[in-house]
């Protein structure tokens, strides 16, 4: 009777533990794409559960669909057992309108489901008569530099073999991640076709009307049926099937893609798209001066996360910044959103209470078209000056008893200093001279160690200087390193900031193309030498989006030497 009560408690426990998590039903239709007329599969994925109810679809207007069958998966790993249903359906719209499979309402057991919303775009009907075609499916005709959007690539085929990777012509775009393909099948007319789907993540990276594609893939079709019987000599003797060997193609979609707007563009904007947040942690709060802290910034949301990159911490006499490492991580297939994590090492030079003056992120947002600002996490460090220098301690304890009277009225030893007749070191064992070198070394090493320190502050005093004078030595170096060779895009992009930065008064890091407009054509620096300081920094975009060669890498050095010396000749700037 006690066995029943425990086993019926646990059940009950465990019902009400289920029906507080709830499913995590999902509705996945197999394409998000499809042509007028044509046929796609929806699946509904309950995990958990074996032999459910299928889950009955709402009325939706001009649209016909057929339950398939349920399928039950079931996988063990590391000695644990998964098992999901997915009740399987296949849609036919009569409509060229897209097809919205409202949210489902239904119950699991005891437990209450509700699923989210799923739209399929129903695009025009097109006449195909070749056996094999692609499809290339880009949802955009307008975006900004930066902006990241999907695209999709569809392969139509009945019978092909050895297909290859397709490829892209692309200008000014960059493909980022892609998951893989996805294989479904269709109804056109009276015929029937396998689809391959992939999916990438596109970003432009200049301005202009601009192409993607066409995509092209080389496969071999097959044509021409034998005739089966069923025996087993057809796999033999059956006639061979004519193979053919083609590149097919899609067509280009074109993309006007603009920079986006100055009308209310902040400083401090240095191309992020998309819409983030910037938090920030330091491994430790107290540290000496010297220690070596590490420095995490997270920025999390949507946009061309793995592509984004932070401005660096500003220079400060009161510490020194390494970058370190970066690290993204995806929480959906293209890469859309997730987090970014950005490591630097910070070594605080200053004792006292040290700000850490990490920027903010400035993005434009091209959903709500508006510009946003991801404020920069506040963190302070408290700094304890370091051992070496420091003075001796000179505190001395009050001699009083707690409550009672002061330890002087007690019976206690005076001690009183007199002037000795006689000289320590000739008395005794301090007759010998290896005696007097023992008692003297501690206060000859405490001495070298205050004259140490006395030093090592009198240098770092020597080294501070104004930012000017800081900004003006870095340019120094960065023009004797472009002259050498293996100088790329990430010394010359940062001399010619660090150039205008000093002759404009502003931080480099603020520093972009459109200073040229905004700065030094009012200024009246020559026109030739505005029109190749544009081009110099959407060479640089390019690269940060699109990477560059070798060679591309050493013009860029070069043509950023011939532009520091051209903006010196000029003196206006």
């Amino acid at each position: 009777m006690v066995n029943l009560r425990f086993w019926l408690a646990f059940l009950g426990l465990w019902t009400g533990a289920m029906a507080l998590l709830g499913l995590d039903v999902q509705v996945v239709p197999d394409r998000s794409y499809i042509e007028a007329g044509e046929t796609f599969g929806l699946q509904i994925v309950i995990p958990g559960q074996q032999g459910t109810t299928a889950p009955p679809l709402p009325a939706m207007p001009g649209v016909r669909y057929q339950y398939r069958g349920p399928a039950t998966q079931m996988e063990m790993i590391n000695g644990q057992t998964s098992v999901q249903v997915t009740h399987r359906y296949l849609l036919k719209p009569d409509t060229t309108n897209d097809v919205v499979i409202p949210s489902l309402s239904f119950r699991v057991g005891t437990q209450p489901v509700h699923t989210a919303p799923v739209r399929v775009t129903v695009l025009p009907a097109e006449t195909h008569t070749e056996p094999a075609w692609l499809k290339l499916i880009v949802p955009r005709d307008h975006c900004v530099v930066g902006e990241s959007f999907p695209v999709e690539l569809q392969l139509y085929f009945q019978s092909i073999r050895d297909p290859e990777q397709p490829r892209f012509s692309l200008d000014g775009f960059l493909l980022g991640r892609s998951p893989q393909p996805v294989q479904a099948a269709t109804a056109r007319g009276d015929q029937s076709w396998s689809v391959v789907i992939w999916r990438f993540a596109a970003t432009a990276t200049k301005v202009g009307t601009l192409a993607i594609g066409p995509a092209e893939m080389d496969v071999t079709l097959l044509s021409g049926r034998a005739v089966r019987t069923g025996s087993l000599f057809d796999e033999i003797f059956a006639a061979p099937r004519d193979m053919k060997r083609v590149t097919l193609k899609s067509p280009a979609a074109k993309v006007v893609v603009t920079s986006p707007p100055r009308v209310g563009q902040p400083s401090g904007f240095a191309g992020a798209v998309g819409h983030y947040t910037l938090s920030g942690s330091v491994s430790a709060r107290e540290v000496t001066v010297g220690d070596p802290v590490a420095l995490r910034l997270e920025v999390t949301g949507s946009g061309s996360l793995e592509l984004l990159d932070l401005a660096p911490l500003p220079e400060s006499p009161e510490f020194r910044a390494y970058a370190g490492t970066n690290k993204f991580e995806p929480t959906d297939a293209l890469g859309f959103e997730g987090r970014k994590t950005f490591e630097y090492v910070v070594v605080p030079e200053k004792s006292g209470v040290l700000r850490l003056p990490v920027p903010p992120l400035v993005f434009y947002d091209p959903v709500k078209r508006e510009y946003g600002t991801a404020p920069a996490p506040e963190l302070t460090l408290k700094v304890r000056p370091s051992a070496v220098g420091q003075a001796l301690p000179t505190a001395q304890p009050s001699l009083t008893s707690a409550g009672g009277p002061a330890v002087a009225d007690m019976a206690a030893p005076q001690w009183r200093a007199q002037r000795s007749t006689r000289p320590w070191a000739g008395v005794g064992w301090g007759a010998r001279p290896w005696v007097a070198a023992a008692a003297l070394s501690p206060w000859a090493g405490w001495g070298a160690v205050l004259a140490v320190g006395w030093v090592q502050r009198r240098r770092r005093a020597a080294a501070v200087r104004t930012p000017q004078e800081l900004q003006a030595a870095e340019l120094a170096q960065l023009t004797r390193r472009l002259s050498e060779p293996g100088a790329g895009f990430a010394e010359a992009g940062r001399a010619v900031r660090l150039r205008l930065a000093l002759g404009l008064g502003r931080s480099p890091d603020a520093i972009t193309g459109e200073v040229v407009d905004r700065d030094l054509i009012p200024r009246g620096l020559e026109s030739g030498l505005c029109a190749d300081l544009r081009g110099f920094f959407e060479r640089l975009d390019a690269h940060h989006f699109g990477g560059a060669t070798a060679v591309e890498a050493g013009i860029a050095a070069r043509d950023a030497l011939a532009l520091l010396a051209r903006l010196d000749q000029e003196g206006k700037c």
